[in-house]
């Protein structure tokens, strides 16, 4: 037995026990050293040089069974290596200069545990911390082999589903109404439009491209289209068409869309906004109406009323005045709405509410400014003139957007009505922006069926631009 330590913390005993040690590493012979069986040494000396070299330095096997303790334990882990890819894994067997009887799989199967340890402990320190390297680069990889199969069995989920969505998307009810679809996502997220480029082209590509667009567009019109262009108005054809045009409306469309697509340097082709009107179809009446000012015309509207007169348009311009506009009703009601919200507007209106004794609450006055007095009234008449002279009720092509009451009259939407009641076609040719609400109102568009249509500038912006 060794002598007990001279203080708790000794270790010269442990130190001359490890020292003791001849046997080799797995070996589980007594710890006294056996007799050589000739009598003379110790069985160490009879041991084959090749045993000798067994020897492993630092080995504690009989420190652990003079203690009692178990040598069957799992063979831990080593050191985390990094994540191996599989093409690596499954093209290394281990180190290069390992040699073929140094690779021992652990792996493959489930041993058990005491034969495993066994084997480990018949290596050198070097050779086991190899084989738990590999060892541990193969549990890595079929971590990573069973991961992606996961992920693929999910990504054929997920196709099944958005392919289930599609076809459920596209199924009708019995009554072969499509299936309604939630847009509160678009709502809250609104996707911003890119720019349109814009480029001046050739005078002539630009119509001739033009042309072939309208041919397409409008096939109903194709025999008018191939026909010689008419520049003279068509008074005796039943089919000829009153055309009018509120230019101030259509050219600040036409610079509001501009802007949209950063390109605001072109002036707008007259040529093209008439082709679309007419289509070469007869014409019984052409109107124009805009506004100049003498203090200070504008080069660009100038031109654009030139041209119209040029190809038989009757002009009416008027000169711009120096006034306090006054806003009609339906203004001031909505410039309430925009200051103290719709429910408040409409109590102070209808009498219902607190402030209905006090009425609307005095506004500021406006300034006064250039505007245009007359042009609006004027188409007016000429539309009613249009609905009163003729027998047969024809088209009526009216370019503008607005709808609103104007200073002296009741507005265009009030005469489109007028003229539809009569029997009358209406086209309303205008830019999206610029379009009053009533003309879209669906109620409106239910009750009048094909006799209004309406044709959006926006959609031939590239061919409206002159060069």
């Amino acid at each position: 037995m060794p002598r007990p330590p001279n203080n708790p913390w000794g270790f010269d005993a442990v130190i001359e026990f490890i020292g003791s040690d001849c046997f080799d590493v797995g070996a589980r012979e007594p710890l006294s050293p056996p007799r050589s069986p000739h009598g003379t040494g110790t069985a160490t000396d009879a041991l084959s040089p090749k045993r000798k070299s067994l020897k492993s330095l630092g080995s504690f096997t009989n420190l652990f069974e003079r203690l009692g303790i178990s040598l069957d334990i799992a063979t831990p882990n080593g050191p985390d290596d990094p994540v191996p890819s599989l093409i690596d894994d499954l093209g290394e067997s281990g180190d290069a200069a390992d040699s073929p009887e140094d690779d021992v799989d652990i792996t493959n199967s489930e041993p058990d545990r005491k034969t495993v340890n066994d084997s480990l402990a018949g290596m050198s320190k070097k050779k086991r911390k190899r084989a738990r390297k590999r060892a541990e680069k193969t549990r890595k990889a079929e971590e990573l082999l069973q991961v992606s199969e996961e992920r693929q069995q999910l990504i054929q989920i997920i196709e099944r589903k958005v392919e289930k969505n599609a076809q459920e998307s596209t199924k009708t009810d019995l009554f072969g109404k499509q299936q309604s679809r939630s847009n509160v996502g678009a709502k809250i997220r609104p996707a911003t439009p890119a720019p349109q480029t814009l480029s001046a082209r050739p005078r002539e590509d630009r119509h001739f491209d033009f042309f072939t667009k309208l041919m397409e567009e409008f096939p109903e019109d194709k025999k008018w289209l191939v026909s010689p262009m008419r520049l003279t108005s068509d008074k005796s054809s039943p089919e000829g068409i009153h055309i009018f045009v509120d230019a101030s409306n259509i050219l600040i469309g036409f610079k509001e869309s501009l802007k949209r697509t950063r390109n605001p340097s072109f002036d707008m082709s007259f040529d093209c906004l008439a082709l679309l009107l007419e289509r070469r179809r007869p014409v019984a009446k052409r109107v124009y109406a805009g506004s100049t000012r003498l203090t200070g015309p504008l080069a660009s509207a100038e031109k654009f009323a030139d041209l119209a007169g040029d190809v038989g348009y009757q002009m009416d311009i008027y000169e711009q005045v120096y006034k306090v506009r006054e806003q009609t009703e339906s203004q001031r009601f909505f410039k309430d709405v925009d200051r103290m919200g719709w429910a408040k507007a409409t109590q102070i209106r209808t009498g219902s509410g607190s402030d209905s004794e006090t009425g609307p609450p005095p506004t500021t006055p406006s300034a006064p400014k250039w505007v245009e007095q007359g042009v609006d009234e004027s188409l007016h008449l000429k539309m009613c003139q249009s609905i009163l002279d003729v027998e047969v009720p024809s088209t009526m092509v009216l370019a503008t957007g607005d709808g609103a009451a104007a200073e002296y009259s009741d507005g265009f939407l009030a005469h489109v009505e007028r003229a539809l009641k009569k029997g009358w076609k209406v086209e309303l040719v205008s830019w999206k922006q610029q379009t009053n609400g009533g003309y879209k109102n669906k109620k409106f568009r239910a009750k009048w069926g094909d006799a209004f249509r309406m044709i959006e500038l926006d959609e031939y912006l590239q061919w409206m631009v002159d060069s």
